[in-house]
């Protein structure tokens, strides 16, 4: 008998914990499903479109505008900030296979392999691959030094408003840290 009534009682407390479950979880509708989606796939998108402007910057650097074909380069190294602009004109077919038009506009503070040096990245009228990057979106990178297991590491931060070349409008604020393993 005393089993039978505890053998009662654990199927009841089985049966309350199924229902409680089942009631408990809400299936997301499609709608939510590919607004989740959708918020994904630009946050992907815009993070791969500004890491390749921060190596167009970094390539242009490199270059010091010695290329035949490209954006023009445009340098001021002898200020303790430097300047530099990185000018596509109407339209340039870069190296990576993206038409970009308009200008980056950079400052830096020192070596970029210094720790302190920060890397202000700004635009005017910038197009890459039909995507339109407001003039008040900016990029900063800052050299944190090394960390605990000596790799160097930078803060990287992005506020930015594009126009898509489909017409909508993304709003896009990141903070992350970038780490040189090897």
């Amino acid at each position: 008998r005393q089993n039978m009534k505890k053998l009662l009682q654990l199927s009841l407390i089985a049966a309350l914990a199924l229902s409680l479950s089942v009631t408990g979880c809400k299936k997301k509708s499609s709608e939510e499903t590919d607004t989740d989606t959708q918020t994904s796939q630009n946050q992907n998108a815009l993070e791969n479109d500004f890491d390749q402007v921060a190596t167009q910057v970094d390539n242009s650097a490199n270059s010091n505008g010695l290329k035949k074909a490209g954006p023009v380069i445009t340098m001021d190294t002898l200020n303790s900030t430097r300047k530099m602009t990185i000018d596509y004109g109407t339209g340039t077919l870069c190296d990576d296979g993206k038409m970009r038009s308009g200008k980056i506009l950079v400052t830096w503070t020192g070596k970029f392999r210094d720790q302190g040096t920060t890397k202000s990245i700004a635009f005017e009228n910038f197009v890459q691959s039909g995507n339109a990057v407001d003039n008040s979106s900016t990029k900063t990178i800052q050299n944190m030094g090394r960390d605990a297991n000596n790799h160097m590491y930078w803060n990287i931060s992005v506020n930015a408003t594009v126009l898509l070349a489909n017409g909508s409008t993304i709003e896009w604020q990141s903070t992350r840290t970038r780490t040189l393993i090897s």
